[in-house]
């Protein structure tokens, strides 16, 4: 690093899971910068530092936080919900993870030239391979994550399921949350699986967590619209195949057809269709098993993901790549 683009990069956290987000980003910057600083309170504040600063907020709730970071501080959100709403107004500079999230920012009104797309990363220290696994039985297994929201497309995971039978569904998210909204959602779930015959092959466990992951023979991820594509990384980095809604960024994170496939949204029957095509092939799901850790590997490691979003710092700053 030379001093003609050093810069002081102050990363703004503002839950436990940006947290951990900046702190791991953090340690593979350092040395790489000036400075990095990553602030997590509630009120935060900075002393103002000669030459370039960077401000990274990870949403645009840390955006709007105080940062006296000096006159040419630069602010870069990562807006990395996945979906289409708009982003933080006040940005220099947005960071989206797929070409459909800087459609959709730009379309709120940013410039194409202050929009970058570096792909999400993967903790690979937790989500892997390798490790134990949940317990199970002999019925083909699969998980859907769930933030327990009618979005998440799991009802499409309990309809695809009446089509295919001797297959267990086990949908993982927070289902013990007391929150209303959460409680509705996983009422309307088990109504709904119970209508449709399948409530003895549907099974609701809190999570995720790696172990329920490595104990599916195929992930689904089925939203109706744009949404994270952490469910789908999460699988691949496990070895599992996916079976993921043809929407937002999905399509450019699985591979169809050698790392997973991909469905329309809102299908039962496409879903169904696929569930038992991709299941009744251990070869290939062996296949999609190895390319999918291979392709978590390749483009979200966070030595990858790092490199990138040191070039849009240094883009964002006036500073030379």
């Amino acid at each position: 690093m030379s001093t003609t683009d050093a810069f002081d990069l102050v990363l703004l956290a503002v839950d436990d899971a940006e947290s951990a987000h900046a702190a791991r980003l953090a340690r593979e910057l350092t040395g790489e910068v000036r400075r990095v600083s990553v602030l997590t309170a509630p009120a935060v504040m900075v002393e103002p530092a000669p030459g370039p600063v960077v401000v990274h907020a990870f949403s645009a709730a840390g955006a709007g936080r105080p940062v006296p970071a000096g006159p040419g501080a630069v602010t870069v959100v990562h807006d990395h919900r996945g979906d289409d709403g708009p982003p933080c107004p006040t940005a220099d500079h947005v960071v989206v993870g797929s070409h459909a999230e800087a459609t959709a920012v730009v379309a709120a009104g940013f410039a194409r030239g202050s929009v970058s797309i570096v792909a999400r990363p993967v903790d690979e220290r937790y989500w892997a391979a390798d490790g134990p696994a949940a317990d199970r039985g002999d019925a083909i297994r699969l998980v859907a994550t769930t933030g327990l929201r009618p979005g998440d497309g799991t009802d499409t995971a309990v309809a695809a399921l009446a089509r295919v039978p001797d297959v267990e569904l086990v949908v993982t998210g927070p289902v013990d949350s007391p929150a209303p909204a959460h409680r509705a959602e996983l009422g309307r779930l088990l109504d709904g699986a119970a209508a449709l015959g399948v409530a003895g092959r549907v099974r609701f466990v809190s999570g995720p967590t790696p172990e329920v992951i490595r104990s599916a023979d195929v992930v689904l991820h089925l939203p109706w619209s744009a949404a994270p594509v952490d469910p789908v990384l999460h699988a691949m980095a496990c070895g599992v195949p996916v079976i993921a809604g043809a929407t937002g960024g999905l399509p450019e994170t699985v591979v169809d057809d050698l790392t997973g496939v991909l469905v329309p949204p809102r299908d039962p029957r496409a879903t169904a269709r696929a569930i038992r095509r991709l299941c009744q092939d251990k070869t290939r799901l062996a296949a999609f098993s190895v390319a999918a850790v291979d392709r978590v590997a390749q483009r979200h490691s966070w030595t990858r993901v790092a490199g990138e979003l040191l070039r849009v710092y240094r883009e964002a700053a006036g500073l030379a790549a």
